[in-house]
């Protein structure tokens, strides 16, 4: 059996290995080299997995077919295959890393096991066309009896990943969900954003779409240049855009205190802006008591009820209109992308196209931040690779 395989990122790398044990397999990539965005991964650490693997952490248009992958029991299937190919991973605060904590030793050993199969890599050769004649696809002038797809999504698109894979699912008609930037950050017009740029805090986020809440997350909070970052952002931010797009009010409420259980903190004997000092960045506080409208040099016991009430307000639950989110470019992640109704969700196999095989990102599936996108990548990579049709 002759297989192709449409991109060398990580599912790309690793449907190489299974495949192999198939046939003869040749791996087209438009970069001049693989695995650019993985070596991105986990800021450059490689987070390849989490602990914790319930369902609730990934995410698609069509969940009862995600859900018959098993995406959540698979994991340890790779975790398995990883550590025989030399990849040795350990567990930090739940998040599973490679011991080296490199991406780039993920990397090199996926070519490196790929190699030794003979696994053949084509480096700079883009591939815009997919002929089907008979129960044969040809590419570049070569045949082959299996084509599988994994040319990513669209984020990070200085790495190559500009969605070009979808066109050539387009060419089968198969059908591609809207696409969205997803874990990202959020842009905001409030008018201290200049102010606040570097402050990060710890906090409670709600997400409210025209009024009524729809999310919570907890984590760190970071303030950009032009709105919201981190990962309790990144994880509230996958619908954002869809409900944008309909013209709905989007707000994050914001809980700076997240300990909060009285006002008794605030009774101090000297001025609001030292006694917030206290446990909020200076930048933060001073934005904040500006916000409630209360004078700084004022002391808590010297404010009206109004305007207590107006400050537990601001800390409490500060709500803060959304009317972006940053681009492609900066995402993490695709929402969206070819419909899991068109797929097999035991091989992968297209339902339209016999031989044709989708993995990773090009797919309508995608994670919360932890993990959980390359746990995606490398268990549909499993599938679509043949591993599961031998065992």
């Amino acid at each position: 059996m002759k297989i192709a395989i449409i991109g060398a990122g990580a599912s790309g790398l690793l449907a190489s290995i299974i495949a192999s044990d198939w046939g003869y397999v040749d791996v087209y990539e438009k970069n001049n080299t693989a695995g650019k965005k993985l070596l991105l991964t986990g800021s450059g650490k490689c987070n390849i997995g989490n602990m914790d693997n319930d369902i609730k952490h990934y995410h698609s248009s069509n969940m009862d077919l995600l859900k018959k992958m098993k995406l959540e029991e698979k994991i340890k299937d790779v975790k398995k295959l990883l550590e025989g190919f030399g990849i040795i991973l350990k567990n930090k605060n739940g998040y599973l890393y490679p011991y080296s904590e490199k991406s780039s030793s993920v990397k090199s050993c996926l070519l490196a096991n790929a190699r030794v199969r003979g696994v053949n890599f084509y480096y700079d050769v883009f591939v815009d066309n997919i002929i089907k004649n008979k129960n044969k696809f040809i590419i570049n002038g070569n045949t082959y009896d299996k084509v599988i797809i994994t040319t990513g999504g669209k984020s990070y698109e200085k790495t190559g990943s500009d969605g070009y894979g979808y066109k050539l699912a387009e060419c089968f008609n198969h059908n591609i969900i809207k696409t969205y930037p997803s874990l990202v950050g959020l842009k905001t017009n409030t008018g201290y954003e200049k102010d606040l740029f570097g402050v990060r805090t710890t906090v409670d986020l709600s997400l409210y779409v025209d009024g009524s809440l729809v999310k919570k997350e907890s984590g760190e909070l970071q303030f950009t240049k032009d709105g919201l970052s981190g990962i309790c952002i990144f994880n509230l931010s996958r619908d954002v855009n869809k409900y944008l797009e309909e013209n709905r009010c989007v707000e994050i409420g914001i809980n700076f205190v997240p300990w909060y259980k009285s006002d008794k903190i605030l009774y101090k004997n000297y001025e609001l802006s030292s006694v917030l000092d206290g446990f909020l960045d200076y930048k933060l506080s001073n934005v904040l008591l500006d916000i409630a409208k209360v004078k700084h040099d004022k002391r808590y016991d010297e404010l009206s009820k109004i305007e207590k009430n107006r400050l537990i307000n601001v800390l409490t639950n500060k709500r803060v209109k959304i009317f972006d989110t940053n681009s492609f470019n900066e995402a993490q992640v695709t929402s969206g992308g070819v419909d899991l109704s068109d797929v097999n969700p035991y091989t992968l196999e297209s339902r339209l196209v016999s031989g044709l095989y989708f993995a990773g990102e090009i797919l309508d599936i995608d994670g919360d931040c932890g993990g959980y996108n390359l746990t995606i990548a490398f268990v549909t990579a499993l599938i679509a690779g043949g591993f599961y049709d031998k065992n």
